[in-house]
């Protein structure tokens, strides 16, 4: 029920946007990859069918959340296989605490999909079916990698044939898309290089950074797992958290929902640490008891925030734009705005990274925009990924509208021009004088 409430609260993530627009175009009959760019497995599309079908963002969680539910199971004969006592109870609660943080993994983004297969891969007595489980989630996403050596150390035994049957799925899910096979993988693997490109200090970075959202919203687990950590001796658990951290920082970045990946090893851990602060009440008065209650306090003011300043952004846009037909564009990271607004978008490149993270597909976007201008477009006013010609394109545009967090320019002053005017800088100097 808890996870029911979330999915109808939290605002919706970049990434569910992205999900649910290019499964609605599937389901339209196009090409995914060809059409409309995305950077996920294939598996991806069918666990998104539901919002492909509804155009529901609140639906999708709701199988999300059935999703996660069907995860404890599994998690359960993990824990049973790898604890003893009561501990595998307080672990199955830890789990259970980490995955209903609503700061961390709330929706239906990727790694929702993921515990379930992945968990299952560890228990299962079937060295072909963990094969195939893992194929599935490679497939679905290809930041679980780092994960998959530590799956396989913990069961011991029968590691060729789980190999050989992970690699069948993913050529079983792949061989589909062979009539796009260039647009699939460039979107699965070339693109991954460019997406993951960042400089040693900045990878640096990111390693030691911890999203404070994640840490706080489920505060007395994490020190539990702190607590486990200095019990655990056994090698299989330590490769099962690190491994996780590693598909959870591989990216380059800090996104809350990376950390689900580390949930079933950290909540092992926090089974044990569990049961040590149990066995002693006066360190768990001192360690436990202020740290539920910040816990507690936290959770109860972000939802209280949402709940009184609105868990829809974009309100006003998305009313200014109501009623008035012609394709609406929006350059930058918050493809949500597409959702929220219920509009498709018409361009192969809907939103930033590919165009930031890809020069080359940046000025053939901007080349395109310049020569036929979208009736609306959104310039966030907080953008991650912000694309340097955003200036060139809002010069198009007679009228400008501000608004809360984002910009909306209207009535561009052409409809279609030859392309190659769009590099002219005589054509780009006098549209900016006329903006000006």
């Amino acid at each position: 029920m808890w996870l029911v409430f979330l999915a109808f609260l939290i605002p919706y993530d970049p990434d569910e946007a992205v999900y649910e627009i290019v499964a609605v175009d599937v389901l339209e009959g196009h090409w995914p990859y060809d059409h409309l760019f995305v950077n996920r497995g294939p598996l991806l599309f069918l666990a998104y069918l539901p919002a492909g079908l509804t155009g529901s963002i609140e639906l999708q969680r709701l199988v999300a959340a059935l999703a996660i539910v069907a995860s404890v199971p599994p998690f359960f004969l993990l824990a049973r296989k790898w604890l003893s006592g009561r501990q595998v109870a307080l672990a199955v609660v830890s789990y259970c605490v980490l995955v209903a943080n609503p700061f961390m993994i709330a929706g239906a983004n990727n790694e929702a999909f993921l515990l379930a297969p992945l968990i299952a891969a560890m228990v299962v007595p079937s060295a072909v079916l963990a094969g195939v489980l893992i194929g599935a989630a490679i497939m679905l996403k290809m930041t679980v990698l780092p994960l998959i050596p530590a799956i396989l150390f913990l069961r011991r035994k029968d590691l060729r044939a789980s190999v050989i049957a992970a690699l069948a799925a993913c050529v079983a899910l792949t061989v589909p898309f062979v009539p796009v096979w260039n647009d699939f993988w460039t979107a699965n693997v070339t693109f991954a290089f460019s997406y993951a490109d960042y400089s040693a200090p900045e990878r640096l970075a990111n390693t030691f950074a911890i999203h404070w959202g994640v840490l706080l919203g489920a505060l007395p687990i994490w020190l539990a797992v702190v607590v486990g950590g200095f019990r655990e001796r056994r090698w299989a658990l330590w490769l099962l958290l690190i491994s996780g951290m590693v598909a959870a920082k591989s990216t380059g970045f800090n996104a809350t929902h990376y950390y689900a990946l580390i949930t079933p090893a950290a909540a092992l851990f926090a089974g044990e640490g569990l049961d040590r602060l149990l066995r002693r009440p006066r360190l768990m008065a001192v360690v436990l008891a202020p740290a539920t209650l910040v816990w507690l306090s936290v959770v109860v003011a972000g939802l209280s925030i949402l709940v009184i300043g609105g868990h829809r952004p974009y309100s006003d846009i998305v009313a200014e734009l109501k009623g008035r037909p012609g394709e609406l564009y929006v350059l930058g990271d918050h493809p949500e705005i597409y959702a929220y607004a219920d509009r498709q978008p018409q361009r192969r490149y809907f939103f930033a990274v590919p165009l930031v993270f890809r020069k080359d597909w940046g000025s053939s976007m901007r080349a395109e925009l310049l020569a036929c201008p979208p009736e609306f477009l959104v310039l966030p006013s907080i953008t991650r990924f912000r694309v340097e010609w955003a200036g060139d394109l809002a010069a198009v545009y007679r009228t400008r509208l501000e608004f809360k967090k984002a910009t909306l320019l209207t009535d561009p002053k052409h409809s279609c021009v030859a392309r190659d005017l769009t590099n002219d800088p005589r054509y780009l100097k006098s549209i900016s004088n006329d903006f000006l």
